[in-house]
């Protein structure tokens, strides 16, 4: 069973459901800033500024997310990507996750962006937006725990809709289990991986700071318990 279908059945605050909103509250704080013309935590000589956030429970296929989203002063900041009264964007949420991945080209995050922003939406506006999420997708890959009780990796399939065609992304995601619980250490786009890939995978786990873990838990991958061996040689291999 995927992770996906996992969260579906739990239908709760997830791996996953995480990462979606941490993608809207990231972009609409870049759309605020594209809206107010400087950055948070900048001062303007100007009538308009931040004035706190308001929540909302977003509805995704994981469950309902409760996502913070900022507000202006003068009440005139509507978000493009979560509009005031859009609250279920289970079409979006897998464009989000295939954003996530480590792989995915510049011009495919470029592409993805573009089709959750739609054609009219300002070329530099978007660039910075997407500068933004590039950001904080880089600070939270920065650095990873040193121990990890477990880390299970899952195949699954996200269906993108891009342009009204159908798009199939095959994904596998690294989910660990350590001192604060569940998170997505890893979301890599491909299917039928091999030993080299998982080498470099498990090796880019220890480099970003990745000691010791105790068990694997994974699919029948081809050349994975090889590459375990030679990264991480203490760990068990669990096979689901």
């Amino acid at each position: 069973m995927s992770i996906v279908e996992i969260e579906r059945i739990q239908n709760r605050q997830t791996p996953l459901s995480e990462l979606i909103k941490e993608f809207y509250e990231t972009v609409t704080e870049a759309e605020m800033t594209e809206h107010l013309g400087y950055a948070k935590n900048r001062t303007a000589n100007k009538t308009n500024y931040r004035n706190g956030y308001i929540i909302k429970n977003i509805r995704t296929t994981f469950g309902k997310v409760r996502v913070k989203t900022p507000r202006d002063r003068n009440g005139s900041f509507n978000p493009v990507i979560l509009k005031k009264r859009d609250l279920n964007l289970q079409e979006k949420q897998d464009i989000i996750i295939a954003l996530h991945a480590l792989n995915i080209r510049p011009k495919e995050v470029k592409r993805y962006f573009r089709e959750l922003y739609g054609e009219n939406y300002p070329e530099n506006s978007l660039k910075n937006i997407i500068k933004a999420f590039k950001k904080k997708r880089a600070q939270k890959l920065e650095k990873l725990n040193s121990y990890y009780e477990s880390i299970s990796i899952y195949s699954s399939t996200f269906t993108l809709y891009l342009s009204g065609e159908k798009v199939l992304f095959p994904a596998y995601i690294m989910v660990g289990n350590g001192y604060e619980g569940m998170e997505i250490l890893s979301i890599y786009q491909g299917k039928n991986r091999r030993g080299s890939f998982w080498k470099s995978a498990l090796q880019n786990l220890k480099e970003r700071g990745v000691q010791t873990v105790s068990s694997f838990k994974v699919e029948k991958f081809g050349g994975f318990e090889k590459a375990a061996a030679e990264v991480f040689p203490n760990s068990l291999i669990e096979i689901n």
